[in-house]
Order: structure tokens, then C-alpha cells, then sequence
């Protein structure tokens, strides 16, 4: 790649790790699957000059129930609590992660903002 001269064809190059948070994971899945894979399996952007690995939420390919009303009944506690704590994993891997693409125009995007802001100026939470 530009200014790179990696001629070492021995040595693999540096894969990157792109964790995917969203409410739609199979048609994402659809989008990263059309891009090219590298020999490694990680899929190849960029031009080829980069290399990535994409990570979804394991609990992605079970559901397509995202959102807090969706699924199960109304009483169905022990559901909405794991989509709740999913959730909430998912937004403290993005707000630690080290760099955030997303949509400000959701809720979601906006607290990914906030808390983002917040971790990432060395504030601390304990006191």
C-alpha cells in the first residue's frame, strides 16, 4: 500500500478487529460478505492495504428481537433482561472502542457520543 513496502511475503499483516453493533446483523452480514477475503480469511478494504476481522454480538445470530418491546410477552422478564444486558455490553464495547462509526440521529448513537466523550478525556467514575 502506499508508503508501505511490505515485501515479506512470509509475514501475514496486521488484522484489525471491527466489532458490529446494530439491530440488523443479517443484512450487514450480507454487505461484509460481498467484500474480498485475504489468504488469512480476514476480509481485505481499502484497496487491499487493509485487513479486518468483523465481530458480532454472539447473541446476534440467535435473535433478530433487538429492541425492548420486541418479542416474547409482556411478563417475560428473564428475555428482556438478557436483551438489556446484551445491549449494555454492546455500548461499553463501543464506548471503549477506538473509533466509533455510527449514527447520531438515534438515541443510541447520541449515548455512544456522551459516554464516548466522557471515558475518553481520562475522567474517572470512581471518586
Amino acid at each position: 500500500c502506499h508508503g508501505n513496502n511490505n515485501n515479506d511475503h512470509n509475514s501475514d499483516p496486521e488484522i484489525k478487529l471491527v466489532y458490529i453493533a446494530t439491530d440488523d446483523a443479517p443484512t450487514v452480514q450480507s454487505e461484509i460478505s460481498k467484500l474480498p477475503k485475504g489468504r488469512n480469511g480476514a476480509y481485505l478494504i481499502n484497496g487491499g492495504c487493509q485487513h479486518v476481522k468483523f465481530i458480532f454480538n454472539p447473541a446476534a445470530a440467535e435473535t433478530t428481537q433487538f429492541h425492548l418491546n420486541d418479542g416474547g410477552a409482556i411478563g417475560d422478564c428473564f428475555e428482556r433482561y438478557t436483551r438489556n444486558i446484551q445491549a449494555i455490553a454492546d455500548m461499553m464495547i463501543v464506548v471503549r472502542s477506538e473509533t466509533f462509526v455510527g449514527e447520531f440521529n438515534s438515541n443510541w448513537g447520541r449515548f455512544a457520543r456522551i459516554f464516548r466523550m466522557f471515558f475518553n478525556d481520562g475522567m474517572n467514575f470512581a471518586s
